[in-house]
């Protein structure tokens, strides 16, 4: 709607992660970091914490353009598995076929087989993502635990990516999952973005779709608040900076100021998930 307003090519804050649209923080270029260490010294797992909204699939998914097209890559998003529902899933998602009737045993030999021969013809280690792991329950995640053992020759077939909210850490020091925190050698929690990174976040947004700089469009009071409403976490810079933009349009403003991004917040009142109560009007980083 306010796209032609703004001479935008396009909508710089859609929810959706398209590789243009994703903006490589100094947080995102940390967790790379973490994710590429894993795989060329053959960790087994990763632990990657962080806010709803700090921009952990975001994160998966740009490393995941970075693989070579040889790495099996499977994620698996569902919270409600039992073991052997764990298993199917992840051989599915490997495309792996598997009938309903087929049992534990009978899974594991299929997906070990399937990725023995992926590690022998092309060299390369499969990747499992396991998105919202904070959910898993204890016997899912000794489950996942027992699938890191499986090797071929000594060389692990299986890199095993943990991902969910900060919970998911606090979850993982209890004694019942404890063999599996032992397991755990790589580990980042993604923090949110300083006042900096957000004025270079809404910036490479806006150059994606044919504005060179966020200053041309918002005021630096403006990107300061929405530092301070969104609390830095991607996902709600996004809310709050097209709600404002939509704002600036119907009042027939060429810029975003304050006020545009404080109506954003008042008129839906609109609350964030690391601290909805802070009322301070300074601002502050």
């Amino acid at each position: 709607m306010y796209e032609s307003h703004f001479n935008l090519q396009g909508n710089p804050f859609r929810s959706t992660t398209e590789p243009e649209l994703i903006y490589e923080s100094v947080e995102l270029r940390d967790a790379l970091a973490h994710f590429s260490y894993a795989l060329e010294n053959g960790e087994a797992f990763v632990l990657l914490t962080g806010e709803v909204g700090s921009g952990k699939t975001t994160a998966v998914l740009a490393f995941q353009e970075k693989l070579s097209s040889d790495v099996p890559v499977a994620t698996v998003n569902y919270a409600t598995l039992n073991p052997r529902e764990l298993l199917q899933e992840v051989a599915i998602r490997f495309g792996v076929p598997v009938k309903s009737r087929d049992t534990k045993p009978h899974i594991l030999a299929r997906l070990e087989g399937f990725l023995k021969k992926q590690k022998a013809e092309t060299g390369e280690t499969a990747l499992l993502v396991f998105d919202e792991a904070q959910l898993l329950k204890p016997a899912v995640l000794e489950e996942v635990r027992l699938l890191s053992n499986l090797e071929l020759n000594g060389s692990r077939l299986l890199h095993v990516f943990l991902v969910g909210q900060p919970e998911l850490d606090h979850r993982l020091r209890t004694p019942e999952l404890r063999p599996l925190r032992q397991r755990i050698s790589l580990r980042y929690e993604l923090k949110p973005l300083g006042l900096e990174e957000t004025r270079r976040y809404l910036t490479h947004r806006l150059v994606a779709v044919g504005r060179p700089r966020a200053s041309e469009i918002f005021a630096a009071g403006a990107v300061e608040a929405l530092r301070y409403l969104s609390h830095g976490l991607p996902r709600e810079i996004n809310v709050f900076a097209a709600q404002s933009m939509l704002n600036a349009y119907l009042e027939g403003s060429e810029h975003i100021e304050t006020e545009h991004v404080q109506s954003a917040q008042s008129a839906f009142g609109f609350e964030g998930v690391a601290d909805a109560t802070r009322t301070d009007p300074e601002y502050a980083d």
